[in-house]
Order: C-alpha cells, then sequence, then structure tokens
C-alpha cells in the first residue's frame, strides 16, 4: 500500500487555573463529519455524546455555535465549515435540534468519503468566527475529531495554528477518537 503521513498535535498536560464552566463564554463547536467507512463510529459516538452532554455545559447567556468540518468544499467558497447551527446561542432545545437535523441530512460526497480532514484549515476557519464575535466572553473552540490532518493541505502546521489561536487569545480544546 501507499505511504500515510499524519501530521499531530503534541499534548502537554498543564493544570488549569481558569475555571470558565459557570461563566458565560463564547463557543464553536467543531464537529468532524468524515463518512470514510472505518471512521464512522467516530462520527455517531461525537455526535451522539454532543447531544446527549448540551444542557451539562451550555448556561443560559453563553454564545454555542456548531459546525461540521471534513475537506474543504471546492463548491462551496472553497470553505471547510458547515453551519449546523446558523448562530450562536444558548439555546439547548435549537442546539439539539439542529444536531438531529444534521444526522438525518448526512450524505456522503467527495469531501466527507476519504480517511482524513483539513483539521488545521477547520480549526482557522472558527478562529476566524470567534474573531469577528463583539463580546467579553472568554472564546474557545472545541475541536471533535479523530485528528487526521489531510496531507494534501495548503501547508498549515499545528504550530501556525497554535501562534494564531494565542494571538486572538482564543482557548483551543480537543478531544480525540481513538
Amino acid at each position: 500500500g501507499g505511504k500515510a503521513i499524519i501530521d499531530s498535535f503534541e499534548v502537554n498536560v498543564i493544570d488549569d487555573t481558569t475555571d470558565y464552566s459557570s461563566e458565560n463564554k463564547c463557543v464553536i463547536i467543531l464537529l468532524e463529519k468524515n463518512l470514510y467507512l472505518d471512521r464512522v463510529e467516530q462520527v455517531v459516538t461525537f455526535h451522539t455524546a454532543l447531544k446527549e452532554s448540551l444542557s451539562e455545559f451550555v448556561n443560559d447567556g453563553d454564545l454555542i455555535k456548531i459546525v461540521d468540518f471534513s475537506l474543504r468544499d471546492r463548491n462551496n467558497d472553497n470553505k471547510i465549515l458547515n453551519n449546523v447551527t446558523d448562530n450562536f446561542t444558548d439555546d439547548v432545545s435549537e442546539l439539539y435540534n439542529e444536531l438531529e437535523k444534521m444526522k438525518e441530512e448526512i450524505v456522503p460526497n467527495t469531501y466527507n468519503t476519504k480517511n482524513s480532514s483539513e483539521l488545521y484549515g477547520a480549526i482557522i476557519e472558527a478562529i476566524d468566527q470567534l474573531n469577528n464575535i463583539d463580546t467579553k466572553f472568554p472564546k474557545s473552540v472545541l475541536v471533535l475529531s479523530e485528528e487526521r490532518q489531510n496531507s494534501r493541505s495548503s501547508g498549515t502546521s499545528s504550530a501556525s495554528v497554535i501562534e494564531i489561536a494565542k494571538e486572538k487569545n482564543i482557548i483551543l480544546n480537543t478531544i480525540k477518537y481513538n
């Protein structure tokens, strides 16, 4: 077979003394939507876990938005992120219902059936969206992914993504499957 090149994040555990759980926050959740045969279980698991946990972390007044991603869609203005929810909201029912609709509307295509995703580009698009939100709330990106970066992408590295987030004071959180 062919040679697979995987660029991965290195994780260092640090003590985080800031607890935002009871404060209002502005979060964009990136849900990987990769329908490659070996990765469907991951998509279903993340989707289900997100739906079941919304009421545990979304507080009144929060600004939460859910998007999905796979590869850059050349037919959709070259974007990576697709809105699951159109706007930032604190309405748990709306978030839940939009996740349910997403599940019903998932259709395999050229961009979501490969063995990798445009992870770094998706995070950069999410940082840009957060940077355009006028709020004093702490801002963060939550990535739910298997974290297999497309080796044929634009050349963005994990280090450059982290640097962009730091420059814009946006926290990156990732939950990796496997």
